[in-house]
């Protein structure tokens, strides 16, 4: 190639296309491809332009040439088939857990001949196969030997060994043992320590005992702060600690009394334990056995005993529940328990007449006399009605001073009178004329509210809401009412069980004959009615015991009802209620609507004294 140095200085681009004819013309042609930048004037196409078949033979063999030249191929070596041998090294690993079941792992690699272990050869072989099997294990190092007789090879010594054949290697992981030692304290039966496999559980002992001591757990700490879960494997040498205790000996309530129609979640009584232990704590729980009658009217939340009711003391005054109260360590006493109900000062009110309301009667703004609003009071008494009335056997009590009124409508008087028979209750009616009493003219919020100095504890009625009524109904102009001023029907047993009268019959004189007793019901009207109305057309019932017809007669503006045969059941629990709605057509001359009337369905009930 030095011959050809400067030939190979590059020519100018030729101004023509070039025919290649001779070996010179091959050079120049050698130069432009490889030397200059032929493209500037010419393209591949115009460098074999006008080729003849000897230039493109000619130019052929001096490309071989070329590649002859300047390629010289690479004669393989026979010593490059010499490769150095490598052997394999295997590493068996005996799993012990001595249980006469041993396990056997190896892992394998290659190693060539002379060569040491690599760090990643022995990384892998610590990471990927020692490692990952020796959780819980001790491992003693390897060894050249099946039986584990040979000098033990120490990690250093493994590292250090040049392989010269195909060797296996011995090693042992034998399974942890963890001793298990029980302090069972002072003047107690003692227990022995155990051994325990690795990740095994451990078998509870039996429990120890002492002397006038209950048993009550293992705890990990000999302060007693966490109890020892014998579900979970060991991975430790332990001490378990037994702890003694007495269990409760006493329940106490703070109070065993609630107040009536207090609301629900109201706090009872705070609980306490008595118990020997010193610092013990306690839980506390309603639960089955004798006296868990009540329990669901009741909660705990804590140290707390609450309500899960409004109690009402004319309902029910008086509950057993059944409570239990367990210490720290589990031992416990349940007892019977009373809760009392308080009466409370309550008034309540009811009308005198199933129209729930008084009325103008006549109609010249006069509040008809024949309903009364009667009123009742729990948990205290009235005092007499102090002043008298003119011409009036009843007295009566005095406003501002016994109670306080508002809303009555101008011309009114609402008075609250009572029958010097101390039996009695006392009641509430209006006297005078309202100066404005058309229909309009209606109130339905009239307030009457009671002072303490009407009744004889001279209660304090601060807290009693019922103190107060504030919907005093009074109707003006009333075209058409009916009202029922005996709605209730009891049984009369020395009749037979589910009687009211003696004798079945649909004529009122037979069934009164001889004196008889029966027990009725009416309806009265405000003006007059048919003279003979017909059951199913002028009026119907519904809700009537089984066996149980009802019978009734006319006079004047009121029906009388009254019952024939007896009914099917008659338990106290069968007592119900049944209602009679009047058709419009049962007035003599009737309104244009049944919407009309008012007190159109009448209720009564029927009470069974079995």
């Amino acid at each position: 190639m030095r011959y050809f140095k400067q030939s190979f200085y590059p020519p100018p681009p030729p101004e023509k296309p070039l025919k290649i004819q001779s070996f010179k013309d091959f050079f120049t042609f050698y130069k432009i491809l490889f030397c200059t930048k032929f493209y500037r004037k010419f393209s591949f196409a115009d460098l074999f332009k006008n080729f003849s078949k000897e230039s493109f033979f000619i130019f052929l063999s001096f490309l071989s040439l070329f590649f002859l030249l300047h390629c010289k191929p690479k004669i393989k070596d026979k010593e490059d088939d010499k490769k150095t041998p490598s052997y394999s090294i295997t590493f068996f690993l005996t799993i012990d857990n001595r249980d006469n079941q041993n396990e056997q792992k190896k892992y394998s690699f290659s190693v060539e001949e002379g060569s040491k272990f690599s760090k990643q050869q022995l990384d892998k072989l610590q990471q990927d196969f020692l490692d990952a099997n020796s959780t819980g294990y001790d491992f003693d190092g390897w060894y050249e030997d099946e039986n584990f007789s040979s000098e033990k090879i120490t990690a250093e010594k493994l590292a250090a060994i040049s392989i010269s054949k195909a060797k296996n290697f011995y090693g042992k992981l034998t399974i942890k043992q963890y001793k298990i030692t029980f302090e069972t304290g002072a003047e107690s039966s003692t227990v022995d320590p155990i051994t325990v496999n690795h990740g095994k559980k451990i078998t509870a002992p039996n429990n120890p005992t002492k002397a006038g001591w209950n048993f009550a757990n293992w705890y990990k700490e000999n302060n007693f702060k966490t109890v020892f879960d014998f579900e979970r494997g060991t991975t430790q040498n332990l001490t378990l600690y037994a702890l003694f205790g007495k269990a409760p000996t006493q329940i106490t309530l703070s109070a065993n009394t609630i107040d009536e129609n207090k609301a629900i979640a109201t706090v009872i009584a705070t609980l306490t334990t008595t118990d020997a232990t010193v610092g013990d704590s306690f839980t506390y729980s309603l639960v089955a056995g004798n006296g868990d009658d009540d329990n669901g009217s009741f909660s705990i939340d804590g140290d707390k005993l609450k309500s899960a009711k409004i109690f009402d003391f004319e309902s029910k005054n008086s509950y057993k529940i059944r409570l239990k109260t367990t210490d720290s360590i589990g031992l416990s006493l349940e007892k019977e328990l009373t809760i009392t109900v308080n009466d409370l000062v309550e008034f309540s009110y009811s009308y005198s007449s199933s129209i729930n309301r008084f009325y103008e009667e006549p109609n010249d703004g006069t509040v008809s006399q024949s309903v009364l609003l009667n009123i009742n009071v729990n948990g205290d008494s009235f005092i007499a009605a102090p002043t008298a009335i003119t011409g009036v056997a009843h007295k009566k009590y005095n406003v501002n001073t016994h109670y306080t009124v508002a809303n009555v409508p101008a011309g009114l008087t609402l008075e609250v009178r009572r029958s010097t028979d101390p039996g009695n209750l006392p009641y509430i009616l209006f006297t005078g004329k309202a100066t404005a009493h058309a229909a309009a003219n209606s109130v339905s919020d009239v307030t009457i509210t009671f002072k303490s100095a009407i009744l004889q504890n001279n209660s304090d009625l601060s807290d009693v809401s019922s103190k107060t009524k504030n919907d005093i109904l009074i109707s003006f102009d009333l075209e058409f009412f009916i009202k029922s001023s005996d709605v209730t029907f009891q049984e009369i047993k020395e009749y037979g069980s589910g009687r009211f009268s003696k004798v079945d019959s649909s004529d009122y004189a037979t069934v009164v004959s001889g004196g008889e007793t029966v027990d009725t019901g009416n309806a009265q009207f405000n003006k007059n009615i048919i003279a003979s109305p017909v059951l199913g057309t002028h009026f119907t019932v519904n809700g009537l015991p089984a066996n149980l017809t009802l019978q009734f007669v006319r006079t004047n503006k009121a029906l009388i009802f009254w019952f024939s045969g007896a009914a099917v059941n008659h338990a106290n629990s069968d007592d119900t209620t049944f209602t009679i709605t009047f058709d419009k057509s049962i007035f003599a001359d009737p309104p244009a609507s049944n919407d009309d009337i008012l007190g159109r369905v009448q209720t009564y009930k029927i009470d069974f004294v079995d």
